[in-house]
């Protein structure tokens, strides 16, 4: 394949705060970091420790760098989770237009197409303007398929939630950590009641005095959440936040990952990602698009949310049945290539933008 363009203009949320769309726009840029023939030019809409009036400003200040750079690049992708960018995405894709810029826009989390479903007026207008992408790329399966209905004339694509993947190293990695004995349990998100933590407190209490099992838990801890649900039972403990580059090393000391979660702007959780890269099953819950990605009895086990005694019957489950969990973390292994950064970002993202730099110069002879 010929070389993409030579500058690329990316805008998106870079780290930090640490979440799951800083996250993955950061991989998409270490994954082009590797590349010696394409020159990345950044616009971070990160808008973290802002009031209303301070996003205005950082808004205005974004729209500013992107009238500066869009001279001087090839092309043009924006990353968006809000619906804030919404109407940025509209004017940006009429400004791509008038000055003959490729434009493809990449949405991804799980509150944005309810969000899409309601708007109206110039926001609507503005969504159909970014829908004339040269190309949509599209987390949720089931946006995708939403919107093309909505748009059938737009170019959409579903375009996973990935994480760095070796074979080699995933293939390497044990089964389980403890085929016999004491199992680990990992909670790894926001410790905030909506990703499920007093759930997965209550479902602990009810495992009762069994001592085969432990619960870790790890992330920024939510003013709202009161810390002493969590010294219920000696089996459960928090363990802090954790740096990106320690997350790995969480996951690979655990046996199961958790994630009881409630939480409405939920997609593809990239715990769960990273934890099938590592080779670990999970338990999640049926909620909003998790089950797009975890297929019960697969890669892990589906709960009911908000249910604790649903998540303890799971937890059991593979505490009783080691096999079980043997057969979990296979599948796990299995589903890991699905969600590869180096072949999403490195080749699907980076062969886009050669395609339609490659028809611009067409239109141009």
């Amino acid at each position: 394949m010929s070389c993409p363009p030579s500058k690329l203009l990316l805008i998106g949320p870079v780290p930090p705060p640490l979440g799951g769309a800083t996250v993955l726009f950061q991989f998409l840029l270490d994954e082009l970091s590797l590349r010696e023939d394409i020159e990345v030019v950044v616009v971070n809409t990160s808008s973290a420790g802002c009031g209303q009036l301070g996003k205005i400003y950082l808004l205005l200040g974004q729209f500013l760098k992107v009238l500066w750079f869009l001279p001087q690049v090839n092309i043009v992708s924006l990353h968006a989770s809000t619906r804030r960018f919404i109407l940025f995405g509209g004017l940006l894709r009429v400004l791509c237009r008038v000055c003959r810029r490729p434009f493809i826009a990449r949405l991804f989390g799980g509150s944005l197409l309810e969000a899409i479903k309601q708007l109206s007026g110039l926001k609507r207008w503005c969504f159909k303007s970014v829908m004339k992408a040269d190309f949509v790329l599209v987390e949720i399966k089931e946006m995708r398929e939403w919107l093309s209905e909505q748009f059938p004339d737009s170019k959409l694509l579903w375009f996973a939630n990935s994480r760095p993947y070796d074979r080699g190293s995933v293939t390497c990695l044990p089964s389980i950590q403890s085929v016999e004995g004491r199992l680990v349990f990992s909670f790894i998100s926001h410790v905030r009641p909506e990703k499920g933590i007093y759930e997965l407190a209550r479902a602990v209490r009810l495992l009762g005095a069994r001592q085969d099992f432990e619960v870790r838990v790890y992330g920024p801890l939510f003013p709202e959440v009161d810390l002493s649900m969590l010294k219920i039972s000696d089996k459960i403990s928090y363990r802090g936040s954790l740096d990106p580059d320690e997350v790995s090393a969480v996951i690979h000391a655990s046996d199961v990952v958790l994630l009881p979660s409630w939480y409405d702007g939920e997609g593809h959780p990239g715990t769960l990602i990273e934890a099938f890269v590592l080779g670990r099953p999970v338990i999640a819950t049926r909620w909003k698009y998790i089950p797009e990605v975890v297929e019960d009895s697969v890669n892990g086990l589906l709960v009911d949310p908000k249910d604790s005694a649903s998540l303890a019957n799971a937890m059991r489950r593979i505490l009783n049945d080691r096999s079980l969990l043997k057969v979990l973390a296979d599948g796990a292994r299995q589903s890991a290539s699905h969600f590869s950064s180096a072949y999403w970002n490195g080749n699907v993202f980076c062969g886009l933008c050669f395609e339609v730099s490659k028809s611009k110069e067409q239109s141009e002879q």
